[in-house]
Protein backbone atom coordinates (compact mmCIF):
# COMPACT_ATOMS: atom_id res chain seq x y z
CA UNK A 1 0.00 0.00 0.00
CA UNK A 2 1.74 3.11 1.32
CA UNK A 3 5.18 2.19 -0.02
CA UNK A 4 4.03 1.61 -3.55
CA UNK A 5 2.49 4.99 -4.34
CA UNK A 6 4.86 6.81 -6.61
CA UNK A 7 4.32 10.14 -4.89
CA UNK A 8 5.64 8.91 -1.53
CA UNK A 9 9.11 8.23 -0.16
CA UNK A 10 9.22 5.74 2.73
CA UNK A 11 11.79 6.65 5.40
CA UNK A 12 12.39 4.09 8.17
CA UNK A 13 14.00 4.94 11.51
CA UNK A 14 16.08 2.30 13.30
CA UNK A 15 17.70 2.89 16.68
CA UNK A 16 18.10 1.96 20.32
CA UNK A 17 15.06 1.19 22.50
CA UNK A 18 16.30 3.87 24.91
CA UNK A 19 18.83 6.68 24.54
CA UNK A 20 22.30 5.97 25.88
CA UNK A 21 23.53 9.49 25.15
CA UNK A 22 23.19 11.38 28.45
CA UNK A 23 23.70 14.83 26.91
CA UNK A 24 20.27 14.73 25.23
CA UNK A 25 21.78 15.32 21.75
CA UNK A 26 20.52 12.04 20.22
CA UNK A 27 17.03 12.73 21.53
CA UNK A 28 17.04 16.27 20.12
CA UNK A 29 18.36 14.95 16.76
CA UNK A 30 15.48 12.45 16.66
CA UNK A 31 12.95 15.19 17.39
CA UNK A 32 14.30 17.79 14.94
CA UNK A 33 14.81 15.19 12.21
CA UNK A 34 11.22 13.99 12.67
CA UNK A 35 9.94 17.55 12.28
CA UNK A 36 12.22 18.22 9.30
CA UNK A 37 11.18 15.04 7.46
CA UNK A 38 7.49 15.77 8.02
CA UNK A 39 7.75 19.21 6.43
CA UNK A 40 10.06 18.19 3.58
CA UNK A 41 9.02 17.21 0.09
CA UNK A 42 11.70 15.17 -1.63
CA UNK A 43 12.98 17.18 -4.61
CA UNK A 44 10.10 19.57 -4.02
CA UNK A 45 7.37 17.06 -4.91
CA UNK A 46 7.38 13.72 -3.08
CA UNK A 47 5.82 13.45 0.36
CA UNK A 48 7.60 11.39 3.04
CA UNK A 49 5.90 8.72 5.13
CA UNK A 50 7.70 7.46 8.23
CA UNK A 51 8.08 3.84 9.19
CA UNK A 52 9.09 2.76 12.70
CA UNK A 53 9.74 -0.69 14.13
CA UNK A 54 7.29 0.15 16.91
CA UNK A 55 9.99 0.66 19.53
CA UNK A 56 10.67 3.34 22.16
CA UNK A 57 13.82 5.50 22.04
CA UNK A 58 14.78 7.30 18.78
CA UNK A 59 11.94 5.69 16.73
CA UNK A 60 9.27 6.93 19.16
CA UNK A 61 10.73 10.43 19.59
CA UNK A 62 11.14 10.85 15.84
CA UNK A 63 7.73 9.30 15.14
CA UNK A 64 5.83 11.57 17.54
CA UNK A 65 7.66 14.69 16.31
CA UNK A 66 6.97 13.73 12.68
CA UNK A 67 3.30 12.98 13.41
CA UNK A 68 2.62 16.23 15.21
CA UNK A 69 4.53 18.37 12.66
CA UNK A 70 2.56 16.74 9.81
CA UNK A 71 -0.74 17.34 11.64
CA UNK A 72 0.15 21.00 12.11
CA UNK A 73 1.09 21.22 8.45
CA UNK A 74 -2.26 19.76 7.42
CA UNK A 75 -4.08 22.04 9.88
CA UNK A 76 -5.93 18.97 11.10
CA UNK A 77 -5.41 18.69 14.83
CA UNK A 78 -8.16 16.19 15.53
CA UNK A 79 -7.48 13.71 12.81
CA UNK A 80 -9.06 10.87 14.80
CA UNK A 81 -12.48 12.33 13.93
CA UNK A 82 -11.68 12.93 10.31
CA UNK A 83 -13.38 10.43 8.00
CA UNK A 84 -10.74 10.57 5.32
CA UNK A 85 -7.61 10.84 7.43
CA UNK A 86 -4.39 9.84 5.74
CA UNK A 87 -1.82 8.28 8.03
CA UNK A 88 1.77 9.45 7.70
CA UNK A 89 3.43 7.29 10.40
CA UNK A 90 3.30 3.49 10.38
CA UNK A 91 4.58 1.17 13.11
CA UNK A 92 5.50 -2.37 12.09
CA UNK A 93 5.25 -4.89 14.92
CA UNK A 94 5.00 -8.68 15.03
CA UNK A 95 1.37 -9.87 14.80
CA UNK A 96 0.73 -10.62 18.49
CA UNK A 97 2.39 -7.43 19.74
CA UNK A 98 0.63 -5.26 17.16
CA UNK A 99 -2.72 -6.61 18.31
CA UNK A 100 -2.03 -6.30 22.04
CA UNK A 101 -0.04 -3.05 22.09
CA UNK A 102 -1.01 -0.71 19.25
CA UNK A 103 0.56 2.75 19.41
CA UNK A 104 -1.58 5.77 20.34
CA UNK A 105 -0.57 7.71 17.20
CA UNK A 106 -0.13 6.74 13.56
CA UNK A 107 -1.14 3.28 12.34
CA UNK A 108 0.16 0.07 13.94
CA UNK A 109 0.49 -2.72 11.38
CA UNK A 110 1.08 -6.44 11.92
CA UNK A 111 4.29 -7.54 10.20
CA UNK A 112 5.45 -11.14 10.52
CA UNK A 113 5.46 -13.41 13.56
CA UNK A 114 8.63 -12.21 15.31
CA UNK A 115 11.12 -9.34 15.36
CA UNK A 116 13.29 -10.92 12.69
CA UNK A 117 10.40 -11.13 10.21
CA UNK A 118 9.31 -7.64 11.20
CA UNK A 119 12.81 -6.29 10.48
CA UNK A 120 12.81 -7.98 7.09
CA UNK A 121 9.48 -6.37 6.15
CA UNK A 122 10.64 -2.95 7.31
CA UNK A 123 13.70 -3.20 5.05
CA UNK A 124 11.71 -4.43 2.06
CA UNK A 125 9.36 -1.47 2.36
CA UNK A 126 11.75 1.42 3.01
CA UNK A 127 13.44 3.64 0.42
CA UNK A 128 15.64 5.23 3.10
CA UNK A 129 16.79 3.90 6.50
CA UNK A 130 18.09 6.37 9.10
CA UNK A 131 20.16 4.95 11.99
CA UNK A 132 20.39 6.74 15.36
CA UNK A 133 22.49 5.05 18.08
CA UNK A 134 21.30 1.41 18.20
CA UNK A 135 22.48 -2.05 19.20
CA UNK A 136 22.53 -5.45 17.44
CA UNK A 137 18.95 -5.10 16.13
CA UNK A 138 19.76 -1.76 14.49
CA UNK A 139 22.96 -3.25 13.08
CA UNK A 140 20.90 -6.10 11.59
CA UNK A 141 18.47 -3.64 9.95
CA UNK A 142 21.32 -1.50 8.66
CA UNK A 143 23.31 -4.41 7.21
CA UNK A 144 20.26 -6.04 5.60
CA UNK A 145 19.33 -2.68 4.07
CA UNK A 146 22.82 -2.37 2.55
CA UNK A 147 22.61 -5.94 1.26
CA UNK A 148 19.22 -5.34 -0.37
CA UNK A 149 20.74 -2.71 -2.61
CA UNK A 150 23.57 -5.05 -3.55
CA UNK A 151 21.36 -7.80 -4.92
CA UNK A 152 20.56 -5.71 -7.95
CA UNK A 153 17.24 -4.63 -6.50
CA UNK A 154 16.39 -1.01 -6.02
CA UNK A 155 18.85 0.08 -3.35
CA UNK A 156 17.95 1.30 0.11
CA UNK A 157 19.67 4.53 1.13
CA UNK A 158 21.22 3.96 4.58
CA UNK A 159 21.99 7.17 6.49
CA UNK A 160 23.74 6.56 9.83
CA UNK A 161 23.91 9.56 12.16
CA UNK A 162 27.47 8.50 12.96
CA UNK A 163 28.01 11.02 15.78
CA UNK A 164 25.27 9.36 17.88
CA UNK A 165 27.43 6.24 18.34
CA UNK A 166 26.18 2.68 18.78
CA UNK A 167 25.44 0.83 15.55
CA UNK A 168 25.11 4.18 13.75
CA UNK A 169 28.69 4.91 14.78
CA UNK A 170 30.01 1.57 13.53
CA UNK A 171 29.67 -0.55 16.69
CA UNK A 172 28.14 -4.06 16.83
CA UNK A 173 29.69 -4.86 13.44
CA UNK A 174 27.76 -2.21 11.50
CA UNK A 175 29.66 -1.53 8.26
CA UNK A 176 29.55 2.28 8.19
CA UNK A 177 32.46 2.28 5.72
CA UNK A 178 30.12 0.77 3.15
CA UNK A 179 27.48 3.40 4.00
CA UNK A 180 30.13 6.07 3.42
CA UNK A 181 31.12 4.56 0.06
CA UNK A 182 27.48 4.36 -1.02
CA UNK A 183 26.75 7.99 -0.10
CA UNK A 184 30.00 9.01 -1.82
CA UNK A 185 30.15 12.56 -0.43
CA UNK A 186 33.02 13.47 1.90
CA UNK A 187 31.43 16.71 3.12
CA UNK A 188 28.12 15.08 4.07
CA UNK A 189 29.92 12.23 5.83
CA UNK A 190 31.90 14.75 7.92
CA UNK A 191 28.61 16.37 8.91
CA UNK A 192 27.03 13.04 9.90
CA UNK A 193 30.12 12.27 12.01
CA UNK A 194 30.56 15.69 13.68
CA UNK A 195 29.32 15.72 17.31
CA UNK A 196 29.63 19.52 17.37
CA UNK A 197 27.53 20.25 14.26
CA UNK A 198 24.46 22.44 14.86
CA UNK A 199 21.36 20.25 14.72
CA UNK A 200 19.47 22.35 12.19
CA UNK A 201 22.46 21.93 9.86
CA UNK A 202 22.49 18.17 10.46
CA UNK A 203 18.80 17.97 9.53
CA UNK A 204 19.48 19.88 6.30
CA UNK A 205 22.33 17.49 5.42
CA UNK A 206 20.06 14.45 5.87
CA UNK A 207 17.31 16.04 3.73
CA UNK A 208 19.90 16.93 1.07
CA UNK A 209 21.16 13.31 0.98
CA UNK A 210 17.59 12.03 0.57
CA UNK A 211 16.93 14.51 -2.26
CA UNK A 212 20.13 13.46 -4.03
CA UNK A 213 19.67 9.70 -3.61
CA UNK A 214 15.96 9.50 -4.44
CA UNK A 215 15.86 10.61 -8.06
Amino acid sequence: GWGKEEDKVVVAIAGSTSFFDETGRSKEISKQLGEGLAKHRVNGTLEIVLLTGGLTGPPEVMGRAFHSARQNLNGNQDESKSKNKVESVFHLLPEGTARRHPWDYGATLAAGVDMEERRKMLIQTANVVVLIEGGPGTQDEGMKSLARGREGEEGVVVIPIVSTGGAAGGSFGMDVVRCKERLDNEEDWKSLSDPQLALDQLVQVVLKIIDREIL
